[in-house]
Formats: structure tokens, sequence, C-alpha cells
């Protein structure tokens, strides 16, 4: 099991726990009675889930690029493929997906620094931008 699951799934008992109301997390029999009202675990245990959902978002990310880069990288990958697919999802996904390809787009247009092997798609980028400056927002619908 890796550490972010066990990480949540010990969250997850945390917050079970809480659900008792003669007993908080660390085993106060009311935590109304400590100073300010409230038990530092719950303070904790909320701060947990935040560091959690950030672990999680930037997990996510990570996968995603690393799948997306695994394609593209292989010698036997085409973009007809991908596309087919794509092109089964939902609308709203294709929109969002396309939200993404603009903002890939907009970043790639700011790079200061390049070399020859992304120096193409560098200056189309920034063609596109220019052309499109007033066009590029897709509304989430």
């Amino acid at each position: 099991m890796n550490a972010s699951i066990e990480r949540m799934a010990a969250f997850l008992d945390k917050v079970a726990s809480m659900k008792d109301p003669e007993k908080c997390v660390e085993g106060h029999s009311r935590c109304s009675d400590k100073p300010g009202g409230e038990c530092s675990s719950v303070v904790l245990t909320l701060l947990e889930l935040e560091q959690e959902k950030e672990i999680a978002k930037e997990n996510t990310a990570r996968t995603a690029v690393e799948a997306i880069t695994k394609m593209v990288n292989s010698m036997s990958w085409e973009p007809e493929e991908f596309i087919a697919y794509m092109s089964r999802e939902h609308r709203t996904l294709q929109a969002s997906f396309m939200r993404l390809i603009v903002a890939w787009i907009e970043a790639q247009a700011k790079q200061k620094h390049y070399d020859l092997r992304n120096e193409a798609a560098i200056n189309l980028s920034k063609k596109i931008v220019e052309r499109c400056k007033d066009d590029l927002y897709i509304p989430f619908i």
C-alpha cells in the first residue's frame, strides 16, 4: 500500500472516530471543555485533509502528465487514435480538455528559454496566441 493511501486511511479513521459525540480523536470526553471550545485534533484533522487534497491533486496531475508523455514518446503513437477516443468523451470534458490545451499553448508562448527540440512548438504557440488573443476563452458549461 503506498504512503498516500495509508495517510488517507489513517485520516478516515480519525474522521470516523470524530462522529462519536462523546469522544474526539484524542479521546477527550468533551472537547468543549478545552480552552477555546474546540479540540486541537479537529483543527489538525482539517489541516491534514487540506494537505491530503493537495497531495492527491499533485499526484493526479503528475500521473496524467506521465501517461501523456509516455504515449507521445512511443514510436507507434498515432494522434488519430487519441482523437477518436477523446471525441467520444462527454462534451463538457472535451471543452475542459480544450481549455487545458489552450492553457498549454499560452504557457508555451511565454517561454523565454527553448532549443531546437521545441522551437517550432514555441513559435507556433506564439503565433496562435497572437492571432487568437481575443478568442482563447472557452466557457465552462
